[in-house]
């Protein structure tokens, strides 16, 4: 048994969301405020693209995100969204396939949505249920062949619908997810995420390097890098693609991390009145640990940005993996089980620290609800993930390490796919790094438009 030593507990950030509205709880601040940023690019309809048999359950969804359904999704989703009424919400079925082979039925979609039109119509897509990472899939070729059309999609399953009490827990967090890929910012972190006095302004990335999968022809390694703003908000998504040579890698990395950088910068400078003289970037990787070449690609990057912007990138770099740990506090949980005894569960929030560095964070676990209440996040011991400070940081700053390690659970807040629980088991930085890759080899192309890699497509 290994003893962690606890190093703190970070409570719930506070979220920002329309007039102006303070919550820690999405559920909440929604209600209460609305979102916080409107699509820039009005949509008119919600378009539920079902099979001819489904069309019960097509009409209950259509039903549930027009009326909402108390106290789930009690408004409905204009109201939610101050939308004024202008989205409708139709459905549409397919024509009768012979068999459920994946690319047929993502073609049989694509066909009846652009029947009917597509401008300013977003697509809901209700899809038979595949594990999840099956690749390929119905889910993950529809999304293919919409996306290489220009469309971002929703996909909802038929288990989910038919599980009524599912559904009700479910609809609420779909609203969000497709308000947010229409361009949507739900909410966003109420407090900067800042680093400490030598940096002004701090951005998050969320770097993947990856390869296609085998047998998809020319073989190329997929690099990608997300963009968050110092309060969480999208900014944008930035990729490269190299021949599948392990000599490539740090190339994409430079690649990535310059244009990255110069995306920060280039906002900066039109959103902030005075320049700012130098801004961090905390990058939130998974997987492989960056080599020292890669490392190296990354210091020349921000250096270059640095001689070309005149404007100092200190660049943070965090790995972020799952674990298969399982960990109890004994009768210090504050969460109890239906007779009253202690669960054991770790708060949420609680880090402990594995080795110089290495640092165990639990983002599930007992939640705290605030005035007294906590909750188990979900059934069973959860594990937490653990997250490695690399060589850009000193070892004896105590208090950035602390705020890198915030940096992450604050990410974690920013969940636009859960209303239940607020706080995702991963940052939103690396959470969807396997299913970006897949997709962007899958199209063995890097050419989505602008608009689409302006908007959180993958979530």
């Amino acid at each position: 048994m290994q003893v962690l030593e606890y190093v703190e507990k970070f409570e719930l950030p506070n979220l920002m969301f329309g007039s102006g509205t303070i919550e820690s709880h999405p559920y909440r601040g929604l209600l209460r405020g609305g979102p916080y940023k409107s699509p820039l690019s009005p949509y008119s309809e919600i378009a539920i693209l079902h099979q001819q048999e489904n069309y019960k359950e097509a009409n209950k969804v259509m039903r549930f995100l027009k009326e909402g359904i108390p106290p789930f999704f009690p408004k409905g989703f204009n109201n939610i969204f101050r939308l004024d009424d202008q989205i409708e919400i139709e459905s549409y079925q397919i024509k009768p396939l012979a068999g459920k082979d994946p690319e047929q039925t993502a073609e049989a979609f694509l066909e009846k949505f652009l029947e009917n039109g597509h401008s300013g119509r977003f697509p809901l897509i209700i899809i038979e249920e595949t594990p999840r990472g099956t690749y390929p899939s119905v889910y993950y070729q529809t999304k293919q062949v919409f996306l290489e059309r220009g469309f971002i999609t929703q996909m909802l399953t038929l288990q989910t619908i038919i599980n009524e009490n599912i559904l009700k827990w479910s609809i609420f967090p779909l609203a969000i997810q497709i308000f947010t890929k229409m361009g949507g910012v739900p909410y966003v972190l109420y407090d900067e995420i800042k680093v400490g006095a030598e940096v002004d302004v701090c951005f998050l990335v969320g770097v993947g390097l990856s390869k296609p999968i085998f047998g998809q022809g020319n073989q190329n390694y997929i690099g990608f890098a997300l963009l968050f703003g110092p309060n969480g908000e999208w900014r944008i998504m930035k990729t490269h693609a190299e021949a599948y040579e392990k000599e490539k890698l740090p190339k994409i990395f430079k690649r990535l991390v310059f244009e990255i950088s110069s995306e920060a910068v280039g906002y900066v400078e039109t959103s902030f009145q005075h320049k700012p003289h130098s801004i961090g970037l905390i990058i939130h990787y998974s997987g492989k640990s960056v080599s020292t070449s890669e490392e190296q690609a990354l210091w020349e990057a921000v250096e270059y940005i640095k001689s070309v912007k005149d404007i100092e990138v200190k660049p943070y770099i965090l790995k972020v993996n799952e674990s298969r740990l399982r960990a109890s506090v004994g009768g210090a949980s504050p969460c109890v089980n239906k007779v009253g005894l202690s669960t054991g569960l770790v708060p949420v929030g609680s880090v402990y620290r594995m080795s110089p560095q290495t640092y165990v964070l639990f983002t599930l676990g007992c939640l705290d609800l605030g005035k007294g209440e906590y909750r188990a996040t979900g059934l069973g011991t959860p594990t937490p993930i653990i997250v490695s400070i690399k060589g850009t940081v000193p070892r004896n700053d105590q208090e950035l390490e602390k705020a890198l390690l915030r940096s992450v659970f604050e990410t974690c807040c920013m969940n636009y796919t859960s209303i239940n629980n607020p706080v995702n088991r991963l940052p939103i930085t690396v959470k969807y790094a396997k299913e970006i890759a897949y997709m962007l080899s899958r199209m063995n192309a890097i050419s989505l438009s602008t608009d689409i890699m302006a908007r959180l497509w993958f979530i």
